[in-house]
Parts: structure tokens; sequence; C-alpha cells
């Protein structure tokens, strides 16, 4: 699948097609009878009723813009031990062969941007050569800033084993080749591509604004993870870490961009754009 952004096309590169969440784990302010109520539209490529379970996928977003190569997460990665569900702990899974698949491989990608540092989006900054982790794409600038690599750091110094994993093996091979740069989280990338501040999932969380003509797309991350927040905006996912600010920055967001010709490209589920409906939203899917 591919989005079409003006002169640039963005492609959707999918690791984990397989995903899946207890939807009342994983949204606290859901109840089964709010979730039922949504079922119309759910039913069944984003929710099995048999397992209470939300659907989802991991994908990563590659495209050229001002002369670069851009990859936009990173998913989980292959070999990564000790991760937070037992399919992604030691995975095989074939990323580089669908990141080859849209044209790019992994010594073309000039600029890598995870708008987190959580597991499943920060995985294939490495890969693990001769027992050794390091930098998947080996030409490649790694952007971050301060309070995203703070807000990770912590997690691991709270005691938090997969973010101390995370860290080792797909953070800091990526400090010690000297490849991480850290920037301002509204920093311009190149010719018509910028972050956007987008806090509260973590503190430096961003979202990554593709530009060219008058057409505008924007990378989420895990601003959104799922279809049902446009219509429970205030619902947080368990992992956000400011819950306040996540759900401010998710509704304002939401309020931008309902009803323009913006694009969202989620981390979660596929492509889409937003319109108002009563006093929350609904994302028009691609197919």
């Amino acid at each position: 699948m591919a989005v079409q952004v003006g002169d640039i096309l963005v492609s959707v590169v999918v690791e984990d097609a397989q995903t899946r969440f207890d939807a009342l784990k994983f949204f606290p302010d859901a109840t089964e009878q709010s979730l039922a109520a949504e079922f119309s539209w759910m039913l069944p490529e984003l929710y099995d009723p048999s397992l209470k379970a939300l659907k989802s996928v991991v994908q990563a977003y590659v495209f050229k813009s001002g002369g670069k190569n851009v990859l936009v997460d990173t998913c989980v990665g292959n070999e990564k031990p000790g991760r937070q569900k037992p399919e992604w702990t030691n995975a095989n899974f074939p990323f580089i062969e669908n990141l080859a698949a849209a044209g790019f491989e992994p010594e073309d990608i000039d600029v890598v941007l995870c708008t987190h540092m959580h597991l499943d989006h920060a995985g294939w900054n490495t890969r693990l050569e001769n027992g050794i982790w390091v930098p998947t794409f080996r030409n490649a600038e790694y952007l971050s800033n301060d309070a995203e690599l703070a807000s990770l750091k912590a997690r691991g110094a709270a005691g938090s084993l997969v973010n101390q994993l995370l860290y080792q093996d797909s953070v800091l091979p990526v400090v010690n080749s000297g490849q991480l740069r850290m920037v301002t989280t509204d920093h311009g990338v190149c010719g018509g591509v910028a972050l956007e501040p987008s806090p509260g999932h973590t503190a430096g969380h961003v979202s990554v604004r593709i530009s060219s003509g008058a057409d505008t797309a924007i990378a989420t991350g895990d601003m959104i993870h799922h279809p049902i927040q446009a219509v429970h905006p205030d619902w947080n996912s368990s992992h956000c870490e400011l819950p306040d600010v996540a759900r401010k920055t998710r509704r304002d967001f939401l309020e931008r961009v309902a009803d323009t010709r913006t694009r969202i490209l989620p981390a979660h589920f596929a492509p889409c754009c937003a319109k108002r409906e009563g006093a929350a939203f609904r994302f028009l899917l691609d197919s």
C-alpha cells in the first residue's frame, strides 16, 4: 500500500499484520458495552469479539523527499530478546524484504525518524551481525530529542527490563556509532518534511509532517493507536506516560485535521482521513 502526497509517494512497510491486544487492558476507559456499540464498523477487520481483542498492525513508512530517503518508525525488529509479547521476542519478520519491495535497501536510507522510543517503533534501528547489534541503516542519520531519550532511560532506571533491553540493543549501538543526532521536536528534516511535537504517549513523542504542493500527510506514531480513538478521543492506552497531555494532544490534532485533505499515517492501522461526527470524529480508512 502507498499514499500519494503531492509528488511524494509514501509506502507502507508492514512488519507484523497479526498483532492483537486485550481491549479492556489496553484501553482502561473502555467497557464491553462501549466496544460493542462500535461493532458495526469494527468487525471483522479491527476487533475480534471472541478474544475481546483489538486487531492491530505494526508498520513503518518510507519515502523520498528533498533528495533524502526517509524512514518513519522502525517497528519491533528481529532476534530482539525479552520483548513485551512472546511473538515479538526473538522474532523473524520479513521487514527488510518488505522494505525492498517498496524500493529501498537499508543502505539507501538517509534519515531514520522514530516517533518515540518504544519497542515497536525503534527495534529495526539495529540488527544482529556476528552476535553484535549494529545499526541497520548504516548510512542514515537517526534523529531523536532529549526528552525522548531521557524518558527511555528513566523507564529503564525504574526497573523496566523491556526498556533496559531496548536501550541496550536498539539505541546504544546507534549512539556509539555516532549516528544519533538530537534535535528539537519541531525540527525541519528536509524538503517538505518536519517534526511536530505530539507529547503525551511519551514526553518527547513527535509526529512527522510530510508536505508537497497542496497536500499534507502526518505520521502520528502512537498519538493514536486504534480507530476507536476517533470515536473516543479521550481514551488513552495503558502505555501513555502523560495521560492528560496525551488526551489534549489527540483531541487538538483531530480538531485540526478533521474535514480537511490531511492524510493520517498511523503506526497501527491503515492510512486514513478524519471527519467530524457529532462531538467526536470518525476515520475513513484506506482499503
